[in-house]
Formats: structure tokens, sequence, C-alpha cells
């Protein structure tokens, strides 16, 4: 098509035609290419392009320890599973990692479950999440459940002269597993195991360039390639064919990567290392991070590449560190190992890398331990010290730190003033004249009239720096001169509005004058008193503030020179909680700060209220040595267990430690902190010297996972799926059933988070036991129960970063500790019905004997009633007979029978019939008990008239029933009626009663006799007490009823009557209650008897 016929086309057709025109383009390219001989070959631009390279040192390198359990320090392959292990392969197992320890997995050739081998040559996870381990003519896929390894082995080749080690692992997008070895290229399809080998044909220019296979994968468009011995193919997968060779013999490991831009990057480990592949135009370019090249050194290439999640490509080399490339730059950052730094790259010889899900990016190394760095440098930058110094003793002490008038930072140091242009990085130092501790550096100040520093030492006294020149000029102590520096060691320098040098020493404080170059001393207390001024701070009045060693702070006029004591603290409280005073600070409010060696104080110089601060307020520790407020206002301290911020408006610290970047603890030194004029704070002490900006400060806080990582039994880890307890491996069970002789048991747990392991926080608890949490550090990451009572149980533990929240809800596992046999409900059941059967056979034994008893009694009571009644008869009766016959004959032979002996001898006449009645009435009960069921109320009726005849006055008296009457009891209706009829009597002669009555209560469950009647009652101390003096009635009544199990109350008032009520229980009181004998009417029957 011509360009004007082109150009006349309307310009949807236009898109058209040029649609049409790259198809065709390539189904000619596919179609030239299944139809050549030969597949296409790539171009190689003949030079090598050259990648400048900058050195970098803003990333922190964490190193892993030996200790930790890794198996072999040389780490050659990294993948992190969905639950958040890491795994490491080496050449003597495979290793996973929880943060804090390995595991090793090796072979056990009495286990055909467990590893391939202990060589791994490849580790891979598939979308799936399975994890693939690549040994020696086999593939090996990892049951996490089971914690057993599924085998794929791999045919051998006899005609192979390679390895058989399966060198990497990939998948495409239909889900097979493609296998790189030394003998060919595998295909594996996961779900059904099927096996496919593709291999270098001599007689077939469409196969692969070479069986020696070192690296396979997709691209973002689908095809598939192929970097062999004699370089990279295109593989279509369709046809089984080469389509495009690109040509690079490489006897070492070659590999690709795709990066997020779309650019194919092609790395090996011999020669320049680096190219990029150009596959629409077919054309290969090679790249060198080297400033030249460089003959003798074979082994400068890359190992491994890797885009982390911001976009930044990041090389790792064979020999030259780790380099990140700025792609608009088109230029390396280097980093490498530096042997003084221990935070540098462990080593020069990378590899591998990963990125796990937290974005750090963990290294593999030739000979060390593997490591990892954040893709961000640290908020806290670590300021340089100059270790080359000799004078500094080996020590990274940093005693003061400070920026002066031009940006210039001053750190100083033992035996050194060290200088940092920031601007450049330059770091250099000045010797300070004196050997040893004599020569530290301890207070820096700018001179308040020059150009110049003034410097303090720890033992050469003062000196004044002339910083154009570097010049020295020396002021010291001199004991015949009072106008020389009161001492020789200096530890503050201050400068205040007034333009006025300060200089606090260890005897006295120093005022000096530059007029005349001499000093005037000023000492609080009294002569024999320590006069050590560590810290001079000044408030907005002009007045001086400052600790004297051991005697807390004094407050001190410049004008009058005269000093005055504050107390920070109530005076009942101990003074030594505060006059080892190590700082203080004034804040833009006024209130005075003081860091002392066992907490944080403010006081309130208007109303001189104080408020302290410590370790249980949230400090990281009680020494605070250096104080100073960020332009937000914050107060930061500097501790010997870190930095922390003061958010004074919540009362809240903020802590900060190595986990965030800092290159130690301790903090602490003279004056080791400085907010600069821009706002930069720095920190230094024992743990060397930062900087950092508080506005940049992020909190980092996220969930962190947690995972059960070992369980065991009475100190025994048993093996998943072999026996109970455990089925499955202890981080994928949710119950677990022990036996009671398995109560003894451990858990073990780690967060899946590798910021910062050690300063992460736990808790746990066993629900069903504990109703509270534990918290515990990373150093105490178990739990241990002994003797656990059989019963439901669930753990559960949780996690949490050093200043996060916790991971909700955590993990978590159901425990069933089943009781013994003997303790299960069964046996108790069982027990139970036991000794119901012998309680209940005791008792029908024991009643069967005290029935036995209680008809032996009876018989033998009977039989004395019998012959007691036989006694009254014969004798008794006999002789009252005779008695009444005589008294009958002197009656009728008195000769006048005059009416008084007449009605005397009568009345005794009757009197003797009534005894003698009541004696055969007697005899007839002794002899007889078998009265009807009517008996009782008719015998209580009948009383009548024997009640009309006691005592004075006339009275009524009747019998009430409520009830069907049923059958008394003999014996029990005896006593009734004896009760009864005392109680009756004793109303007739007694109360003076008008109303008498009787009633006989037949209820289901008892008999109740009641009495009442109107008469004078009872007074209520004879009711209490039961009797009268010389009286036995009433007592007698309640000793006869207790003898039968009936209950006698007596309610009386004076001159409102009485009334007796008399209880019986059913089974006591009624006959033929039940068919057996009631156990409390035999209990009552055998106290009477």
């Amino acid at each position: 098509m011509s360009t004007n016929i082109y150009q006349r086309l309307p310009r949807h057709l236009r898109r058209v035609a040029l649609a049409v025109m790259a198809t065709c383009a390539i189904v000619c390219t596919t179609c030239y290419a299944e139809l050549s001989p030969d597949p296409a070959i790539a171009q190689i631009a003949p030079d090598i392009v050259h990648l400048g390279v900058t050195e970098g040192h803003d990333l922190r390198f964490v190193r892993l320890s030996r200790s930790q359990g890794l198996s072999q320090q040389r780490v050659t392959h990294i993948v992190q599973d969905d639950r958040g292990f890491l795994w490491f392969g080496t050449q003597y197992g495979l290793n996973r990692y929880d943060g804090y320890q390995f595991r090793v997995f090796k072979n056990d050739p009495a286990d055909p479950d467990s590893l391939c081998d202990v060589h791994i040559t490849a580790l891979f996870k598939d979308r799936a999440g399975h994890l693939w381990v690549g040994c020696a003519y086999s593939v090996d896929r990892y049951d996490p459940v089971t914690e057993t390894f599924v085998h794929y082995p791999l045919e051998r080749s006899a005609a192979a002269r390679t390895s058989g080690d399966v060198r990497h692992i990939s998948e495409d997008r239909e889900g097979h597993l493609w296998l790189s070895t030394g003998y060919g290229l595998y295909r594996l399809d996961p779900q059904s195991g099927l096996v496919r080998r593709f291999v270098h044909e001599t007689a077939n220019a469409h196969s692969l360039s070479s069986s020696v296979i070192k690296f396979s994968g997709e691209d973002r468009a689908g095809d598939f390639w192929v970097a062999n011995g004699a370089g990279l193919d295109r593989f279509d997968r369709r046809s089984e064919r080469v389509t495009l060779h690109v040509p690079l013999p490489e006897s070492r490991p070659l590999k690709f990567y795709e990066d997020r831009a779309g650019t194919f990057w092609i790395f090996g480990e011999s020669g320049p290392g680096l190219a990029i592949l150009d596959r629409r135009a077919q054309r290969l370019v090679r790249y060198s991070f080297a400033d030249k090249e460089v003959p003798g050194l074979p082994l400068t290439g890359v190992t491994s590449m890797l885009e982390d999640q911001d976009g930044t490509l990041w090389v790792g080399t064979v020999a030259d560190g780790l380099l990140k490339f700025d792609r608009s730059r088109q230029r390396f950052t280097r980093y490498r190992n530096d042997p003084a730094n221990l935070e540098s790259l462990s080593e020069n010889r990378i590899t591998t890398l990963f990125e796990d899900r937290e974005g750090h990016i963990w290294t593999g190394f030739g000979a060390t331990e593997p490591g990892f760095f954040t893709r961000s440098p640290p908020p806290f930058t670590k300021l340089p010290v100059d270790l080359h110094n000799s004078n500094n003793l080996g020590e990274t002490l940093v005693n003061v730190i400070y920026e002066d008038r031009h940006g210039i930072l001053w750190m100083g140091t033992t035996g050194a003033l060290n200088r940092l242009d920031r601007s450049t990085g330059r770091l250099t130092h000045l010797d300070i004249p004196g050997d040893g501790i004599a020569a530290d550096v301890l207070a820096i100040v700018d001179d308040p009239w020059s150009d110049a520093l003034w410097v303090g030492t720890g033992g050469q006294g003062l000196y004044r720096l002339d910083t154009a020149n570097n010049r020295l000029q020396a002021f010291r102590h001199d004991d015949k001169d009072p106008t020389s520096l009161s001492d020789n060691r200096v530890i503050r320098l201050f400068a205040d509005s007034r333009k006025q040098l300060w200089i606090g020493t260890y005897d006295g404080l120093n005022r000096f004058d530059p007029a005349t170059q001499t000093f005037v001393a000023y000492r609080h207390g009294k002569p024999d008193t320590q006069h050590v001024y560590r810290s001079i701070v000044e408030d907005a009045r002009g007045t001086l503030w400052m600790d004297a060693d051991g005697d807390g702070v004094q407050r001190f006029d410049p004008h009058t020179g005269h000093f005055t004591q504050v107390r920070l603290q109530p005076a009942n409280e101990s003074p030594l909680l505060y006059k080892r005073v190590l700082s203080l600070y004034i804040d833009r409010v006024g209130a005075l700060w003081a860091g002392t060696g066992n907490g944080l104080f403010r006081y309130d110089v208007e109303t001189g209220a104080s408020t302290y601060y410590s370790e249980r307020d949230g400090l990281p520790s009680n020494a605070v040595s250096c104080t100073f407020e960020d332009a937000l206002g914050q107060l930061w301290l500097g501790t010997s267990a870190g930095l922390s911020r003061l958010d004074r408006e919540r009362r809240v610290f903020k802590n900060y430690s190595p986990a965030d970047g800092l290159p130690g603890l301790d903090f602490t030194g003279f004056s080791a902190c400085y907010r600069g004029a821009s706002g930069e704070m720095f920190f230094g002490g024992f743990a060397g010297a930062v900087a950092f900006r508080p506005e940049t400060l992020r909190e980092v806080d996220y969930s962190l996972p947690v995972a059960l990582t070992a369980f065991q039994l009475s100190g025994v880890a048993p093996t998943p799926g072999t026996r109970p307890p455990l089925s499955r491996a202890i981080d994928y069970t949710s119950a677990i059933t022990l036996a009671h002789s398995q109560s003894s048991f451990s858990i073990e747990f780690a967060a899946l988070g590798f910021r910062s392991p050690t300063t992460n926080r736990y808790r746990h608890r066993l629900a069903g036991l504990e109703d509270t949490w534990h918290e515990v550090g990373s150093d105490r990451r178990f739990a241990s129960y002994t003797t656990l009572p059989a019963g439901q149980y669930r753990f559960q533990v949780q996690a949490a970063t050093s200043r996060g929240s916790w991971g909700e809800p955590g993990a978590e596992v159901a425990i069933e500790i089943r009781p013994p046999w003997w303790g299960t409900w069964w046996f108790k059941g069982l027990l139970l019905l036991l000794g119901l059967a012998v309680i209940g056979g005791t008792y029908m034994l024991r009643i069967r004997q005290i029935a036995h008893r209680f008809d032996i009694r009876l018989e033998e009571r009977v039989n004395e009633r019998t012959r007691i009644a036989r006694e009254l008869h014969d004798s008794l009766l006999q002789s009252f007979q005779g008695l009444i016959f005589r008294l009958q004959a002197v009656h009728a032979l008195l000769p006048d029978r005059t009416p008084e002996a007449a009605a005397l001898l009568e009345k005794s006449l009757d009197h003797g019939d009534r005894a003698i009645a009541e004696a055969r009435s007697a005899v007839h009960d002794l002899r007889s008990n078998v009265p009807v069921a009517s008996d009782l109320s008719d015998a209580l009726a009948a009383l009548g008239p024997e009640l009309a005849a006691d005592g004075p006055g006339a009275r009524s008296f009747r019998v009430m029933q409520e009830g069907e009457a049923r059958p008394i009891a003999p014996l029990v209706r005896d006593d009734v009626y004896r009760i009864a009829r005392e109680a009756l009597r004793n109303a007739a002669q007694h109360s003076h009663a008008r109303h008498i009555e009787a009633e006989l209560h037949y209820g289901e469950k008892e008999f109740v006799l009641r009495i009442r009647d109107d008469g004078v009652g009872i007074d209520a101390t004879v009711v209490g007490e039961a009797q009268r003096a010389g009286h036995w009635g009433l007592q007698g009544m309640r000793e006869r009823a207790e003898t039968f199990g009936a209950r006698l109350d007596v309610w009386s008032e004076l001159n409102a009557g009485t009334e007796i009520e008399m209880s019986i229980p059913a089974q006591i009181a009624y006959q033929g209650a039940g068919r057996h004998r009631s156990p409390f009417r035999i209990n009552a029957l055998w106290k009477r008897s």
C-alpha cells in the first residue's frame, strides 16, 4: 500500500489496516520460525555499557546467628510459605525459621517420608501455596499438616554426564512445574504426577540448545524461556520447539528476570554479569557495573535479582556486594562489607535475594549466616566515629554532641574532638593534648564573642579552639593564681543570654571574663561540700539552674552570686531519690525538668510543685542522662535503655530501641543531646551517636500472626500422624485429646514477624484453668502445665510488637484431658450404686436387728406389766378391800353416829372406793392394750365427770375431732391418753378455767392433740423451764412425749389461758402406716424400751 493511498483512508480504516499488517507480520514470522530449519538467533551488541556506581551507607543489615540452629551457614535458597515461616535451603538440610530458631529437616534413611536429600538444590512455592524442594534426581512436596515430604522421583539418564540435581523450579500459568536439571528439562503435572523430559537432540534443530538446564520460567506475555549451557532459548510448549536462541555460552549459572517495567534482564556469574534482551528486536545489550574490564577476575558476575514492593531493583553479585539500581539515573548504589561496621553487609558474595511479606529483603551469603535489611533507611541515622584514632582506646562512647553556628557537628569522644561536615559526610578529628581519660572531651559550646569553640576536657582543663586554623588555646588551674580555672576537669559549658560563659567543673562554677582572660569561681554550701556542677540551664528571668552533684538542684543568681537549694520532692521523701541529678532542661513554658539516676522530675518554678516519672510510668530506664525538647514540644530523653519521647499532654512515653534503628541501648553521657537549628535532634552515649528528625518518625503498628511451633508431653515431642495425641502438626491441630497420664505438657509459640523478634510481646492463657492473660517477653515463648485435672481446656496465645496492639484472635487449640478409668462417670455411677446398695443392705439389717430387739423388749414389757397387775390384784387391792371392809364395820358400829364422824368416814370410804377403782383400772390397763379406733376420743370424753368433780367451780368440757379417725398404735395411744389426761386434770385442778377443750386432728402427715383452757394461765418462767418447784406434771408430759418421737409445745399467758399441742408423725402415730416399721417409730419405741 503506497503512502498516498494510506493517507487518503479514513482514520478508523487506518487503524484497521495497521492491525491487519501487524497480524500478518506476526503470522509470517511464526510460520517462518516453524518452517525454518533453524530457530531465530538473537543479535548481541558488541559493546558493553558501563553503569556508574556510588557507595551507599544508608542501610542497616541485620545478621542471623548460627546459634539459632541453622544447619549450615551457606544459604542458597530462601522462600516464605503461606503460614509465614521462612525456609532456607543449604547444602546440609532444609531450615524453617520462625524469627527465633531454626528447625532442620534432613533425609533419614529409616523414614520414607523424610526429605529426599540433605543437599537442597532448589526451593519453590507454587501458586497453591505448596512448598517444593529440589534434590538429586527428585523433587519433594512438603506437607505442613503431617510435616512429611511427598516424593516425585525423576528418571535417571545413563548417558548424562552432569549432575542430576534439580537446580531450579518454576510454574507456568497452566499449573505445570518445570524442573531444571543437568540432564534435561522436566515438566511435572502435580495433579497426576506425570513427568515429561525435554533434552537436546542433535538431529532436531528446534530442540533445546543444551540438555544442561540452569533456569526456566514464563514471562508476562506467556512465552517460556529456558537458560541452558548454550545460552537462552524461547521454547514453545505446545509445539515443543525452540523459536529463538540467544547464544550465551556459560559454564556457570545463567538466569533471567523480568521487572515490572517489562525489562528482560539476563544475568550470569561470569563476564560482565548483566544483559538486557529486547525480545521484540531480538537484540541483547550487555551491561557492567565495573568501571572497566577486569580480565583476571572471572567471578565478577551477578547471582540474583529482585524487584521489591516499591519497584526498586536489587542485584546480588558474586564478589561486589549488593547493588541498588536507580532507573532514572541509570546508576547503581553499592553496599559492601565494612569490617568495622557490624551493621554492614556480612560479606560481598551474595547467593540469593528474597523479599518477605513485611518488606524485608533477605540475603544469602557464600560463607556467612543469612541476614536481612529494610528497604527504607532507618529513622535514626548512625553518626560515624573515627575508629582509626588510636587515642579513643577502641571506645565508641560519645560524651558530648553539639552543632555549631555553621551547621558543623562536633562530637566529644575519648581522647579526641570529632568534626563531621554533614554536607559532605567528611569526618575528621582533632587530638586533644594529654593521655587517657584526661583528654576526653566532655563539653562543647560556641564562643559568644567570636567564631570559635570552647572545649572542656576530663583533666586537661579548658580549651578555646580557633576553627579557622584548628589552634588550641589552653586554660588550666593554677594553685598560685586565684583567678585561674578552679579545676581542670570541665564537665559543662554554657553561654547565657548576656553572652557570659559559664564553666561547670568538679570544684566550682566559673565565669570567664574575656577582657582579663580570668575566671571568677562560685561555690555553694560549706567548704567541705562537693562543688561539682554537671548541668547548667537558664530560665526566662536570667536565673541559672544547675545540679550540684550529690546535693540536688541549685538556683543561682548571677547578679548576687547566691545559691538557693531547690527541693524536687516533699521533705518526708528520701533525698537520695533526686540528689543524683544528671541533666537539667527548661522547656518552653518555663518548667524545669531534671533527669536523675532514679527517674525524671518536672518542677513548676512558680508553684514549687513537682511530678515524678519512673519505669512504672513507662520510662525504659530510671537512669535519665540527657533531656531536650523538640520543635513539636515533645520531650526527648536519653536513658541507659534507649531513647524515650514523652507526650506531656497525655503523659505517655514512647520508647525506642535497636529494633527501631538505634545502634545500641545506652545513651548516657555528659551532655550527649542537642537540637540543631533545623530541628534535627542529636543523641550520644555509650551506644554511639544518632541523628533524627522527630517529625519524620512514624509509628509502625501491625498485627503479628502467631503460630504454635512445638508441643511436648513430659519433655518429649510426639511425631505428628504416627500415634495419638497428634495426628497433625500442632499448628494445624484444632483439638488435642490427652489421657490422664499425659496431663503434663508444654506448648511453644512464635510471632511470624521478623522486623524485631526480640522486642515482640506475647500473652497466653489456658481457658478453663485461667481467667487472666499471662504476658511474657520473647525469651519465654512457651507455656508449661503439669498435673492438670481432667476437663476441657482451650489454650490461647496472642502477639504484639513492642508498642503495638494485640493481634486477635491469635492462635488457639482445644485440649481435653480424659479422666482415668476410676474417674469416669460410669465408674463413679457404679460406685454410687454399689454404695447405695451397701448402705441399703446395712440399713435393712440394722432395722431387722432393732425390730428383733424391740419384739423381745416388748414381750418382756408385756410380761412385766402382767406380773405387776397380778401383784397389784393379789396384794394391794386385797389390802385396800380389807381396809374398806373394816372401815364399813367401824361405820356400822359407831354408837351415836354423830354427823361429823359419819361425814368424815363416808368421805374416806368414797376415797377408798375411788382408789380401788383406779387400781382396778390400772390393772386393767396393764393387762389390756387393744382399744378400737374411737376409744381415744371416747376415753377423753369419759373424763368429763371426773374433771367436773376436780377443782372448784363449774366448768364445761368438750372433745372435738378433725379428719377421719384412724387406728392409733396401741402403745402410742396409751401415752397420748395419759398425757391428755394429765393436761386435762391440771387444767381442771389449777387453772380455774370455765371452758376446757380437747381436739384430736387426724392428718395425713401427722396426728395432733390440742388441750385448751381459758384459765389463769401459766407463768412464762414455768413454761420456759418446763416445771414448777415441787411439781413434775409438765416435765413428765414432755419426757413421755419424747420417748415415742412426739413433739410437745406449750403456749400460755397470764389470765389468757393455756394451750398444749402434741404432734406425732404419721409413721409413728398410726397403726399399719406402712408395710415395714418406720425407722422413726422404731427409734422412738426403742427409746421407750
